[in-house]
Formats: C-alpha cells, structure tokens, sequence
C-alpha cells in the first residue's frame, strides 16, 4: 500500500471529514488505524505499530473492537466507525465505505461504555446575548435534558459547579465565547481531559431549536417543561441536537425529560465546596473512595444509584417535600422485613431506564428485551406491595402497569429465555410465536421426515405407488421413472434429467423443498431477525408509559437505600424547620466513622441561633490534628444529608432550611492560572462574602494563614466582623489566630477542641468544649510528624523566648471595634455593621489628599471623583430636596 493506492486515497478522503477522531478503518475481518492515528493507538492501546509501504498502521479485530473502543473513550477520544457498506466489485476496484458511526465520550448509549451508575452528560454553552449565557445538560442515554441560563456575572461559576456536580465528559461551545477576552473563555482554554467541540455562531437558533425539539417529542408546544415560545433557554440545545444527529446519524428521537435547573428549589452548592466536602469523590485520587457517595451507597438499581448521585448535588429546599421523604424513610426503617423484601424486589428491576432508550434508538438486542420483561414483572410486584403502604405514589399508575404487563407478556412469548445478543446470528424467537421460523428450524433438524411426508403425498395424488425421490450432488433432488412409466407421468412433474432406462422428473414443490432445506439456516435466521425487528417496534409503542415509572422506581430506590443506611450506621430523623436554628447533637462524620468503626469515632454537639445559643457564628480554636476540620465538615454534611431526605449521623438534630453551603477549607494553589495558595483562598472568600445570605451555612477553616501575620490576622478578623454583622448566617470559623477570641466582636462563641496534657505528653480527645483554646500546640504536632529532635528542642526554646518577651511587654489588646471621643461604645452588632459602609474610607480619602501642592483644577477633579465614588451626588439632591 502506499499513498497514492487507491485503498490510502480513499481512506485519507474520509479521514479529512473527520480529523478530530480517531478512524476506524474497516479492512476484511480488521479495523486498521493508520498514520497519526496509528500512533495514538499505539500510545494508549498498546498496539504494535507496522509499516506497509512506509505507511504507519495498526489494527484490532472487528469482533472485539469495543474493549479497544472502551479504553479510547476513557482517554477522552472520539472514534469514527468506518464500514464496507457495499461488496467489493468483481472487477477491478475497491468495495465502498462510508463512517456508520462516531462514538464519542459524551454522547453515549451503549450500555458496553456506560457507568450504570453515574450519569453521561453532554454540556452545551452558548451566549443568546451580551448579557447572558445558556446551558444545556443533555445525557442521551436516558433521554434527560436540563437547562440553564444565567447572568455574564456568574458564567464561571455556573461553569465551574456544572463541571463538579454533573462531569459533563464532552463541551460544545459556542465559537465566539472562546475567542472573547472573559474569565469564561480563559477556564475553556485551561480544560484538561474533556473533550471540546466548537461551533460556529450561526448554528444558534432558538425559534429553529425550539421547533426541533418539539417536533422529537412530537409536541406543539414546550410550555409543559415551563418553556415559552422564543426562550432563551433553548439557545443551547441547537449544538446538541446537531450534533448528537451528526454523531449518532439519526434523530434523537429518545429526549424526553426536560428540566429547568431552577437553583430556587434546591441547596445550591458550588464547585469548591462540592469538592471539599468529598460528596461524589474524595480529594486524594479523585476516586468514589471514602466519599459521602460511596458510604450511601446501598442503591438496588441503576436508576436509584444514578438519583442518589443527583440527590446529593442537589438537595431539596421544600420543607413539605422534605418531611414528605423523611416519614417515607422512617416507615421503612420501622417496617425491617418489609424493606428487606423491598430490596429484594428491587434488585431485580434492570436499567430500564437506558434499555427503553435504547428501543427507542433500534439499538436494543433480545438481551435487554428480556431483561425489561424481568423488570416490569418486578415492577408491578412492587407496586402491589406498596399500594396500601406510606410508601405508595399519589398517582394511579393501574393503567401504565396494565400496559407495560402487556408488553412484558409479548416478550416472553415471542423471545426465547436465553437469547442471542447479535441480531444476524439467529437464535431469538420463542417456538410456536412464528410458523415461518418453527417451519424453518423443522427442516434444519427434520428435513428427512419432512422430504418422506412430500413423497407419501405425491403418491397418493399420482397413485405412482412405487414413486421415490432420490438424491444427486450435481443435479439434487428428484423423482425418477422407469420407461414403462413415462407415458403416466403426471402434468405436474417437470423434466429434469434423461436416461437411458428412464427420466428424472422435479416439481415446484421439491424445488421449493430444495431450496428451503439447503437455506433453511440462513432464511431462519433473517425470518427471527425480521420478526425481532417488528416485536421491537411494537413495544415501542410502550415506552411511553414505562418511562413514567421509572422515576417511582428510583425515588422508591433512594429511600430504601436511606432506610438500610441509617439502619447500620445508627442515624436518627431529624427535625426540618422554616428558621435558622442549628441544633445536633452527638454528631459524627459519616464517612471518617465508617472508616475507623462504629463506637471508635468521637461524637460532637452544635448549636448556633437557639434560645439558649443565640450567637450564630462559632469561632473554633484548637491544634492542628485535634478534629477541627473533621468537625466543620461533619456538620455541613449532616445539614445536607438532611435536606436530602436521608437520616443524619447524630443522636438528635433540629435543622432550619439551609439555602447554601459554603466550604472554604485546606489549601492549594492553581498555578496554570497564576493563582498563589493565598490568591485561591481569598478568591473562594470573596465568593462566599458576596453570594451568602442569612439562610447559609457557612465553614471557614483557617482564613487568612496563608500571608504575613499581621495581614492575615487583619484579614480573619474582618471577615469574622462582616460574618457577625452584616451576612449573619450561622457558621462554623476555625482558626489558628487565638487574638480573635478577644477582638472586641460580640454575637460569636468561643468554641475549642478539648487537649489533655500528661507526663509531658499531649493528647487529642476530638472533643468540641465551649471557651477559647490555650495553646496551638504545634511544635507536638511536629514531633509526632517525626521531626528530628534537634528541629524540636530548638522550637521549644524559640517558643520560650518569645513567650518571655511578651511577659516584659505591657499588657495590650486588640483595638476595640469603634472608638469617639476615647471612650469604648458598647460592642452590639449595629455598630459592628458601620465597620463595613463608606464614611471611614471616605475620610481616609480625604485626609490623604494633599492640598498645598495641587493646582485648583486637580483639587476640582479630586473632588468630581469622590463625589462619584462615594455616591455624593445622590446624598447631596436629598438633603436640598
């Protein structure tokens, strides 16, 4: 081969068609790759590379492509499927091919590369306008659809949660927003592993999209999804639906769920604090691993997992819907044989939800039609047994279960227990469901008996009693008779051969006999393979229907899996109210108790705006390995899990409605944007000061260490203030910086983790105990780290010396918050909030500008410009009015 061959012309002209894709060549029983993509396939499939007339390539077997295609779409690769589509010609030339298919990360439907449990989505960005943004979640192998717009102001952080509540494996951007100079286009241009296809502007067209999707779900209108004519939120969808068509060559015909994502109706979480928390991955690997997803995960079926993974982003914010989930949790837990027949049940129903796509698609095999038939006979026994429970829907699902009944009945009639997953290989249709292939499989196993009955027949019609068919490789079955016979050869018979003694004779009848025992196996298995494909179709008719209980399925999934969870880990319900209150006590991490053993793990109370506690910030002091993040962290999760619906790892907790966590723990840099330790810190600071409301939950750990001390200290102690006075939301504040337990601020508690001194040594109890902590304990942390004891002794000394200078020092404190006229005013919150508006910085401004060596026009433009920034203009037209 070389490149100018016909065979290499005619790869590299449908290689330039698809240049982002790695071409899967169809060569006899082979897909070969070649040149660049040779490489690629050789770098991550370890496949020897070859050379055919200096041309790189490789190949895998076409039977077993999709373990290699597997491991090409985990390395975040597309895969273009290129097929003979015609046989080669008899003269001289090359068999045609075109691609049938492209596989690529994101648009998935093929239960060979999915995750069952974990959701496939495609993310799509546009800009409808200057002002907003749109976005579309599209995940093809169930047919969901979620859509978002948001303001230019929040693109990335929209951005950056998307990406950690949903891994999104594929981006399809609109081309303009990637050559903009916007933080949005910078964090595109940074993305590392996913795979990102742009499109031109022009492609973006809500009236076009909105008339597409309308007529995929064979609608007249999108208004039942709360989508109105010409919404913006459609913008997003016209890259979806053009691509998934292109990808996938044909309609996607199985989009059905469409969701607004209305961040009104859930605890919204962003992108850090999804991470800290380690709710779907833990922080070391990236894995499932001691994460809140994998503890929880007591899941049955496909459909439960992948809602459980949603029901952890994405918490509920209704108080009814909430305690609605909680009484359903509590009546299993109470009811432990019915929940253990529950899961049985349960256990049986398969990934409906992706098979009925699938049919939808023509991709199901007799395989998955089983198995649905399996899940829907589970299904309505579910349903019988939750009917007259707490557990029942609010719904009358009778005439959906009748339906999906009638369609389970039709698939174990006509497909056979055991099936065969290749629809070219026979081997499907049940006996008796088609006379056609019953007729066929007789004369494959029969054919003998079958021949003697046709030979019996014609005896009698002939009344040639002595008649006997014969067979001849060459000329193969006939009748033969005698000379004395031939003048009462009947009208029928049809001259085959002639002999001497006599003639061969054939009729209609035998040839069709003929043909069918010698085809018998390759019209058998066209007939199953016809009559598959008319079965499929007709269940096609109920997908409809048992689409609607899926989501009855997987809710039902998520409060088994609640039910069991709190029943081995020792959780109780707690109590969901409209207020701020905080109260849980003994409560314990979810994940670290897992992990060191149930008795093992130290319990600890909170309580913040109660009666008794009215403070709603806690500023936590203690050494570092003594619990104070462990702490932070269960408590955020413990209000999560709550308004999830699931019981929480405590002995009692009082949970008001939270509408945002916010995580702000540990340390790390970005150093591909340019971002220090400390640049990071501040900027998931500044994001929590700007965005949380007295409704939050707020943990803050160590903020502020990562610059000088004098800074860092000034930084803490005024975010604490602007916690306390102006966002009041309840929240949890570790620090290090023990000079602010006695900064002045008052509607804070002092809270500590308890240490234990003995014989010299120190001991962490991972206790929380009202009151400051003494001491930071480091250089023990250091030694028990395996410091060399030089380093040790040295710090203890550097310790001693510097505690023996303060003692010489007199006695100071921390300014106090206001001062006038010398005198301390009292430190109550309204005065705490004046801290934070204009007149100190106004008066800073003043006092810095130096008259005498400024001319009048720039003492003008001084002026001009105060009056601007300050807003003076407006004071000023109120006190003349």
């Amino acid at each position: 081969m070389s490149d100018t061959s016909p065979m290499m012309q005619q790869y590299e002209g449908i290689k330039k068609q698809h240049n982002d894709a790695i071409l899967f060549f169809r060569l006899g029983d082979f897909y070969e790759m070649f040149k660049q993509d040779a490489f690629e396939a050789n770098r991550i499939l370890g496949l020897t590379l070859t050379q055919r007339q200096g041309v790189p390539m490789c190949g895998i077997p076409f039977h077993a492509s999709k373990t290699y295609i597997a491991k090409l779409l985990a390395n975040g690769k597309k895969i273009a499927i290129c097929d003979q589509v015609a046989p080669s010609p008899q003269s001289k030339g090359i068999a045609e091919r075109h691609v049938v298919q492209i596989i690529t990360p994101g648009t998935l439907v093929d239960g060979d590369y999915l995750d069952s449990g974990a959701s496939n989505y495609l993310l799509s960005i546009s800009r409808p306008n200057d002002g907003c943004y749109a976005w579309a979640l599209a995940e093809l192998s169930t047919g969901e659809v979620k859509l978002k717009v948001s303001s230019q102001d929040l693109a990335v952080d929209d951005f950056l949660t998307f990406l950690a509540k949903y891994a999104p494996r594929e981006l399809l951007v609109q081309e303009s927003i990637v050559h903009q100079s916007t933080d949005l286009a910078r964090e595109l241009k940074n993305l590392d592993g996913l795979v990102l296809n742009r499109f031109g502007d022009w492609l973006y067209d809500v009236e076009e999209t909105q008339k597409k999707m309308q007529a995929l779900m064979g609608l007249v209108s999108l208004k039942g999804f709360g989508i109105q004519e010409g919404s913006l939120q459609v913008h997003a969808m016209s890259a979806i639906l053009h691509y998934g068509e292109d990808t996938a060559r044909h309609r996607l015909e199985q989009l059905r769920n469409i969701s607004i994502i209305d961040d009104a109706t859930m605890l919204k979480l962003d992108e850090t604090s999804v991470k800290n928390l380690e709710l779907l991955c833990n922080l070391q690997d990236g894995g499932t691993a001691f994460s809140l997803l994998a503890q929880m995960h007591h899941t049955k079926t496909p459909m439960g997992m992948r809602y459980l993974r949603q029901t952890i982003v994405e918490p509920l914010l209704s108080k009814s819907l909430i305690d609605r989930r909680l009484q359903k949790v509590s009546f299993l837990y109470h009811q432990q044989d019915f929940l253990t027949e529950l899961r049985v049940l349960l256990s049986r129903v398969q990934d409906i939800e992706r098979i009925a796509n699938r049919i939808i698609l023509d991709r199901a095999h007799a395989k998955e039609l089983r198995a649905l038939a399996a899940s829907i006979d589970a299904m309505i026994e579910i349903e019988d047994k939750i009917r007259q429970t707490d557990l029942a829907s609010s719904e009358d699902h009778q005439e959906t279960l009748t339906l999906c009944a009638q369609t389970a009945d039709l698939i174990r009639k006509g497909i056979l227990d055991e099936p065969a997953v290749v629809v070219h290989e026979g081997g499907l249709i049940r006996h008796g469901f088609d006379e056609k292939v019953d007729y066929y499989r007789s004369l494959q196993s029969d054919s003998e008996s079958i021949l003697e009955a046709y030979v019996e027949e014609e005896r009698k019609l002939t009344g040639l009693t002595a008649l006997k068919l014969k067979y001849n490789r060459i000329i193969g079955y006939y009748f033969e008779l005698s000379k004395s016979h031939i003048g009462v050869k009947p009208e029928h018979f049809i001259r085959k051969q002639s002999l001497v003694n006599g003639e061969r004779f054939a009729t209609t009848r035998l040839r069709e006999l003929e043909d069918n025992i010698l085809s018998a196996k390759e019209l058998c298995i066209e007939r199953e393979r016809e009559i598959f494909l008319q079965l499929r179709d007709t269940i096609k008719s109920s997908i409809k229907s048992l689409l609607v209980m899926v989501g009855s399925i997987a809710e039902l999934d998520l409060i088994a899996c609640f039910a069991v969870t709190a029943t081995q880990r020792g959780y109780s319900c707690p109590v969901i109210y409209e207020d701020q209150r905080l109260h849980i006590l003994q409560g314990r991490h979810p994940v670290v108790e897992q992990h060191v053993g149930l008795g093992k793990y130290i319990p600890n109370d909170c309580s913040l705006s109660l009666a008794a506690s009215p403070e709603k910030v806690a500023l936590l002091t203690g050494p570092n390995m003594a619990g104070k993040s462990t702490f932070l962290r269960q408590t955020a999760l413990i209000v999560l899990m709550a308004q999830m619906g699931s019981w929480v790892p405590a002995e009692y907790a009082e949970i008001g409605l939270t509408d945002r966590i916010f995580c702000r723990v540990g340390a790390s840099d970005n150093l591909a944007k340019g971002e220090s330790t400390f640049l990071v810190e501040m900027n998931e600071t500044a994001m929590i000061l700007r965005h949380a409301s007295e409704k939050s939950l707020i943990i803050m750990d160590e903020v502020g260490r990562g610059t000088g001390t004098q800074d860092g200290l000034a930084i803490a102690r005024s975010i604490l203030e602007y916690l306390v006075s102006v966002i009041q939301a309840r929240c949890l504040f570790a620090t290090h910086f023990h000079e602010l337990t006695e900064c002045g601020v008052s509607g804070f508690r002092n809270l500590s983790m308890s240490v234990q001194e003995s014989d010299g040594k120190v001991y962490f109890l991972k206790k929380v105990v009202d009151g400051p902590s003494s001491n930071s304990y480091g250089v023990h942390v250091a030694q028990l780290a395996g410091l060399p004891d030089s380093v040790i002794r040295r710090a203890r000394l550097l310790v001693e010396i510097s505690l023996a200078k303060l003692e010489t020092r007199p006695q100071t404190t921390l300014p106090p918050v206001v001062q006038e006229n010398n005198a301390v005013q009292e430190n109550n919150q309204d005065q705490q909030a004046s801290l934070f508006d204009d007149s100190e910085e106004l008066r800073l401004s003043l006092l810095s500008f130096n008259t005498a060596n400024k001319t009048p026009l720039e003492a003008l433009n001084f002026l001009d410009q105060v009056k601007k920034r300050f807003g003076l203009e407006q004071t000023i037209k109120k006190s003349r009015s």
